[in-house]
């Protein structure tokens, strides 16, 4: 089970990536996103469930395996802040720079 930070564009693409290839063994739970405006939005189905902040509540609600962050990498601190929870909830995550990097 994975949970997609950054409902943006490369976030949405993400989904229909995983969606579409069937090589991907991934169910997609939900979205993380910092932007108020979006947190119960959906997005093809799922929903942006809380921000980052949210994210260890989520990781045990939802039973989280793995963690895709699909945000620009301006927001480094944002990204350091993902990586920190995730180390300490010792859940694998992966940054997404292009659809390519999808492991």
């Amino acid at each position: 089970k994975v949970l997609i930070v950054g409902a943006g564009d490369k976030g949405e693409i993400l989904l229909r990536e995983i969606r579409r290839n069937k090589n991907y063994n991934y169910k997609t739970v939900g979205f993380v996103d910092d932007n108020l405006k979006k947190v119960g939005s959906r997005i093809h189905g799922l929903s942006v469930l809380g921000t980052k902040e949210d994210i260890p509540r989520l990781i045990k609600r939802y039973e989280i395996d793995k963690i895709f962050i699909a945000i620009p990498s301006k927001f480094k601190e944002d990204i350091d802040f993902i990586i920190e929870v995730c180390q300490s909830c010792e859940i694998e995550c992966q940054l997404i720079r292009g659809m390519l990097d999808i492991q």
